[in-house]
C-alpha cells in the first residue's frame, strides 16, 4: 500500500455488525485526509467479510490463526500500517461530529504530545468522560464495589474520575480509553506498542503511563466527537474469563506502576517538555541525539551477576547464623557454637570480598553502587531471618535432636525470604525509566556514542544549553526541573574547558539527591565519563527503608485506629470544624506536599501557610488541640503521608515552605540548611531525640537551635542505616521524645 495520513486499526472479536456500522460513518470524519483501515478478525470467522458489509478498497483484513489479546492484535495491525499516525478505534464506536484532521494536526503540531483522544459520548449523547487519573488499588477496589453508581462518592474517588475538569478545549489528562487513541506511529514503535502481557484491559492505561514517564502528554480533543456504546462484557460476566482478565491486568498494571498504595506520581505540567526539548519525529531524543547512550557489552558482566548471586546466598547464611545465635544459642553445645561463629565470620569475609570485587569492576567510570546493593541485601536478609527463626521455634519444630535440621530449614526459608524481600523492596522504588536532564555545552561537539549509564531505560526529557546564558540561570532551571519531578538524573556534556562549570553545578545543586555524571568531550570526539555524584543510597537500601516505612505505618494505623477515631470525635465535638489540617511542606528534593495533622487550632485562626510561630499558651489553640500538641498525638495522621510516599518514619522533620524567624529565612542564616531535603522528611528523627523541637522566641536562641537541628539532621542523613532507624524509633518511644518541649 502507498503511504497515507492515518491508519485506522480495529480489532473485532465477533463484532461484525458493529464494525459495519462503524465503517459506514468513519468516512465523514476523515475529510481532508488519506486513510486506510486495518481490520483484525480475532475469531477467524468464515463469514466475517459478509458481516462487515463486504470488502472496501481502503480496507485490509487480517484473520488470526489463534486468538490474541487486544494489545497483541493492535501491535500486529500497527506493524503493517502505512500511516504516519495510528488511530486505534473500537468497533463499538461511530463518528458523530468534528474532523479527525484537526485532532491529527493538534497532535503533530506539538512534539510533547503522545496521545490525543476524541470526546466520547454515550448512546444518548451524554458525555462519557473517557479519561481518568492514573488509578491506585484503592480506586480499583471501590470501582469493583460499584462506586461509579453510588449516589455519594468519596471526594478522592471523584478526583480520580476528574469530575471537575471541564472540556472547554484540548485538555491534558492522565490516560484515555483505548476505544479512541491517536498516536504517531514512530512513537508507538519506539515504545514497543501495547504491552502484550495485558491480554485485555489496562493496556491503554499502561501505554499512557509509559508515555507520561517519558514526558509525553495525553490530551482529550473535544472538537472531535464519537459515540461509544461502551460494551461492558466484564461486568456482565462477573465469574467468567473476562473478570479474570480484568483482575490479572489490574495486578500487572499496579505492579508495573507501583500503584498498590497510591496513584503513580507524575511530573507536573511545568516539567513536561514542550517543543524546546529536542526530539525526532515525536520520539524523545534518547534515540536520535548524537550523544546516543548505547549499551556497551562487557565480558565481565556475567561474572559480576554471578558474584551478586553469591553475595545473596552468603548473606542468607549470615542471616541464618545470626538468627541461630540469638534465638537458640543458649541450648547449644560449645562445639556447635564454635562452628556457627566460624560460619558467621567466614560468610562476612566472603561478602566483603565480593563487594570489593564488584566495586572495582566499575572503577573505570565510577558508576557502580554494587557494593551498596550487597550491603542492602545483607541487611534485608538479616531482618527477614529473624521472624523465620522465631516462627520455627514457636511452632515447636526445634528439639535438642534437631539442631542440624533446624539450621537447614532456616537457611532454605531465609533464602526465599531474602529473595522476596530484596525483590519487593527494590520494586517499591523502581521505575520503568529514568528521566535525564541533559546539560550541554554548545561549544562542544557531541560524540556519536557514549558509555551506557547503569540505570536501565534512559529518556532524555529535558535539554538545557549552557552556552550564552549565566550559570545561575542554568542552575535555577535544573533546580526547577528537579522540584517539578521532570528529571531524576543529570548528565553534563561539556568541552575541555568547562569542567569547572560542571563542578560548580554539583556544588550548587548539593541539596538534591540525584545522581550526576560528567561527559567531557575531547577534540577527537572521545568521551571521558565520570560520576560526579551518586545517590545517597542504593536501590536495595532505599527499598529496604521504604519497606520498613510501609510495614511500620500500616501496623501503626491498624493499632491506633480506635484511638484516632476517639481523637477525631473529640475535635468534632469541640467546635464542629474539620478533623484534619493540611499544611504545605517541602519533601525530598524540595518537592512540595501537604502534611496532615489532627487540627489543633480554631478554624478561623489556623496557620495554613506556616508563617506564624507557635508560642506557649497560644490563644489560637483549642483545649483538645493543646492536649494533642503536648502529647504529639496531632502527628498521627502523618502515617498516611508515609504510606503516600511523602514522608518516612525516621528523617528530618518537614518544615514550612520558606521557614523563617520574624521574616528572616533560616536558609540565609545557617549553612547547608537545604541539605535536609536530600531525603524524605520523617515523623521522628535524631533531632527530636536530642530535644530540639519548637522554635525559641529569641533570634539568637532560635538560630543556635536550628544550627543544631541542621547538624543532627545531616549527621543522620550521611550515616544512615536501617539499624539507626530501629534505634531512633525505639528511643523515641522509650524516652517520650515527642512529648518534651512540645507546645
Amino acid at each position: 500500500m502507498t503511504a497515507v495520513d492515518v491508519s485506522i486499526l480495529i480489532v473485532s472479536h465477533g463484532h461484525g455488525a458493529l464494525v459495519r456500522d462503524c465503517l459506514s460513518t468513519i468516512g465523514a470524519g476523515m475529510v481532508g485526509m488519506t486513510y486506510e483501515v486495518i481490520l483484525v478478525d480475532n475469531l477467524n470467522e468464515a463469514d466475517f467479510l459478509t458481516k462487515v458489509g463486504g470488502n472496501r478498497p481502503e480496507m485490509t483484513v487480517v484473520q488470526n490463526a489463534e486468538r490474541l489479546g487486544f494489545g497483541a492484535n493492535v501491535n500486529k495491525a500497527a506493524r503493517i500500517a502505512d500511516g504516519r499516525v495510528l488511530l486505534i478505534l473500537n468497533p463499538d464506536t461511530k463518528y458523530h461530529a468534528g474532523r479527525v484532521a484537526d485532532a491529527v494536526r493538534f497532535l503533530e503540531d506539538d512534539i510533547s504530545i503522545g496521545v490525543v483522544a476524541a470526546r466520547l459520548l454515550n448512546v444518548d449523547l451524554t458525555d462519557q468522560r473517557n479519561f481518568r487519573s492514573f488509578p491506585s488499588m484503592w480506586i480499583a477496589v471501590l470501582r469493583g464495589f460499584g462506586a461509579d453508581d453510588w449516589r455519594r462518592r468519596p471526594a478522592f474517588y471523584r478526583r480520580s474520575l476528574l469530575e471537575g475538569v471541564p472540556l472547554d478545549g484540548p485538555t491534558k489528562v492522565d490516560w484515555v480509553y483505548g476505544s479512541f487513541m491517536l498516536i504517531r506511529k514512530s512513537v508507538f514503535e519506539a515504545f514497543g506498542g501495547f504491552d502484550e502481557g495485558f491480554y485485555m484491559y489496562y493496556e491503554d492505561v499502561n501505554l499512557c503511563f509509559r508515555l507520561r514517564k517519558a514526558g509525553l502528554s495525553t490530551f482529550v480533543y473535544p472538537g472531535l466527537e464519537f459515540v461509544h456504546h461502551h460494551l461492558r462484557t466484564s461486568s456482565e460476566s462477573a465469574t467468567g474469563s473476562h473478570r479474570k482478565y480484568h483482575v490479572n491486568s489490574l495486578a500487572r498494571y499496579l505492579w508495573k506502576s507501583n500503584g498498590f498504595l497510591t496513584s503513580p506520581r507524575m511530573p507536573c505540567d511545568a516539567g513536561v517538555p514542550s517543543r524546546r526539548a529536542a526530539m525526532a519525529g515525536g520520539v524523545p531524543e534518547a534515540a536520535a541525539n548524537p550523544l546516543a547512550l548505547v549499551v556497551s557489552p562487557s565480558s565481565m558482566r556475567p561474572f559480576v551477576q554471578l558474584a551478586f548471586l553469591a553475595a545473596v546466598a552468603g548473606s542468607t547464611v549470615v542471616a541464618s547464623a545470626l538468627a541461630w545465635n540469638l534465638v537458640v544459642a543458649g541450648g547449644m553445645a560449645a562445639g556447635a557454637m564454635d562452628r556457627v561463629t566460624w560460619l558467621i565470620a567466614a560468610s562476612y569475609i566472603a561478602c566483603i570480598i565480593i563487594a570489593e570485587f564488584m566495586l572495582k569492576e566499575f572503577d573505570p567510570t565510577r558508576l557502580g553502587d554494587a557494593h551498596a546493593r550487597v550491603i542492602g541485601v545483607v541487611e534485608s536478609s538479616i531482618i527477614a531471618a529473624f521472624p523465620v527463626a522465631l516462627f520455627v521455634v514457636a511452632s515447636g519444630n526445634l528439639t535438642d535432636r534437631k539442631h542440624e535440621l533446624f539450621l537447614m530449614m532456616l537457611v532454605g526459608v531465609a533464602l526465599l525470604f531474602n529473595a522476596a524481600t530484596a525483590l519487593v523492596f527494590a520494586r517499591l522504588i523502581s521505575s520503568e525509566g529514568a528521566r535525564i536532564g541533559l546539560v550541554v555545552d554548545q561549544a562542544s561537539a557531541a560524540p556519536p556514542k557514549a558509555p551506557e549509564l547503569p540505570i536501565g531505560l534512559q529518556i532524555v526529557s529535558l535539554i538545557i544549553p549552557m552556552g550564552g546564558v549565566g550559570m545561575a540561570s542554568v542552575r535555577n532551571r535544573i533546580a526547577d526541573a528537579i522540584r517539578s519531578q521532570a528529571i531524576d538524573h543529570l548528565l553534563l556534556v561539556t568541552g575541555r574547558t568547562s569542567g569547572a562549570d560542571a563542578l560548580q553545578l554539583v556544588h550548587d545543586l548539593s541539596m538534591f539527591d540525584i545522581p550526576m555524571w560528567h561527559a567531557q568531550v575531547g577534540e577527537d570526539n572521545s568521551v571521558d565519563l565520570v560520576q560526579l555524584k551518586a545517590q545517597l543510597r542504593s536501590r536495595t537500601r532505599e527499598g529496604l527503608k521504604r519497606g520498613f516505612d510501609l510495614i511500620f505505618a500500616i501496623a501503626a494505623l491498624t493499632v491506633l485506629f480506635i484511638p484516632m477515631l476517639v481523637i477525631a470525635a473529640a475535635i468534632k465535638l469541640e467546635d464542629s470544624g474539620p478533623i484534619f489540617f493540611g499544611q504545605p511542606r517541602l519533601g525530598r528534593n524540595q518537592v512540595p506536599f501537604m502534611m496532615l495533622k489532627f487540627r489543633s487550632m480554631y478554624v478561623s485562626q489556623a496557620d495554613v501557610r506556616g508563617d506564624q510561630l507557635t508560642a506557649r499558651g497560644d490563644a489560637r489553640i483549642t483545649r483538645v488541640g493543646a492536649f494533642l500538641r503536648r502529647t504529639s498525638l496531632d502527628e498521627l495522621p502523618q502515617f498516611i503521608n508515609v504510606i503516600n510516599g511523602d514522608m518516612s518514619i525516621v528523617g528530618p522533620r518537614p518544615l514550612p515552605i520558606g521557614f523563617h524567624f520574624k521574616g528572616k529565612p533560616f536558609e540565609h542564616m545557617i549553612p547547608n540548611w537545604h541539605h535536609r531535603h536530600r531525603v524524605r522528611p520523617g515523623i521522628t528523627g535524631l533531632s527530636q531525640l536530642k530535644g530540639l523541637r519548637g522554635t525559641p522566641e529569641e533570634i539568637f536562641e532560635a538560630c543556635e537551635m536550628m544550627k543544631l537541628r541542621a547538624k543532627y539532621d545531616n549527621l543522620y542523613i550521611d550515616h544512615w542505616s536501617i539499624w539507626m532507624d530501629f534505634r531512633i524509633v525505639i528511643m523515641t518511644v522509650v524516652s517520650g521524645a515527642f512529648m518534651s518541649s512540645a507546645y
